[in-house]
């Protein structure tokens, strides 16, 4: 039995790792070659000064650090999402690579159109009237749940993935994240009428 004492829970998802686009890769590369031809011209008038040693200095330093610094901007940057429930308030922080915490979304459930399973056939008749956005905050895409292993080899439970639905300025607004099965109690006590299971 859940009381309202009960009424918080946390729980935090690993997301997809995101890669950067093509056009920020060309970007990169852009600045990586500009950077060579500024730093070329830079060590070509420091050895007309007769400073040749330090234009190659510059030179390595270039190589070694600035090409390696450019080229990680567009590594894969790892991404989690911490879901905060607190009496019927979900937000959802987003963090990338464990360092940048940044508030996304507070989602009111009390505002909800609906809550349910992302597969169910409930939804179909809010996407029917339209969805204007899908904020998706969830370890996989499009509902599509990919097995997940731990360092022993053995299956870690899946969360189950739910759709809220909810509007914003008139428009419907679908909003993806994942519940254990604390978090799945609590959305379901506080939100019996609108609440589905399958």
């Amino acid at each position: 039995m859940i009381s309202l004492n009960d009424d918080y829970a946390e729980l935090t998802v690993v997301g997809k790792d995101r890669s950067s686009g093509i056009a920020y890769t060309l970007l990169i590369l852009l600045a990586i070659i500009l950077g060579f031809a500024a730093v070329f011209f830079v060590n070509v008038y420091l050895s007309a000064k007769g400073l040749s040693m330090l234009g190659t200095c510059l030179v390595v330093f270039y190589i070694l650090f600035g090409i390696p610094a450019l080229w990680r901007l567009r590594s894969k940057k790892s991404v989690e999402y911490d879901y905060t429930y607190i009496e019927n308030d979900i937000e959802i922080f987003e963090v990338f690579n464990r360092s940048k915490r940044k508030l996304k979304i507070t989602v009111h459930l009390d505002h909800a159109k609906c809550i349910a399973p992302v597969n169910s056939q409930t939804l179909s008749g809010y996407e029917g009237e339209g969805i204007a956005k899908v904020r998706d905050f969830t370890s996989y895409n499009d509902g599509e749940e990919e097995e997940q292993y731990d360092e022993d080899g053995n299956l870690i439970p899946s969360n189950k993935v739910y759709a809220i639905i909810t509007s914003k300025d008139g428009d419907n607004i679908k909003i993806l994240i994942e519940a254990d099965e604390h978090m799945e109690m609590l959305m379901k006590y506080r939100n019996k009428d609108r609440f589905y299971e399958e």
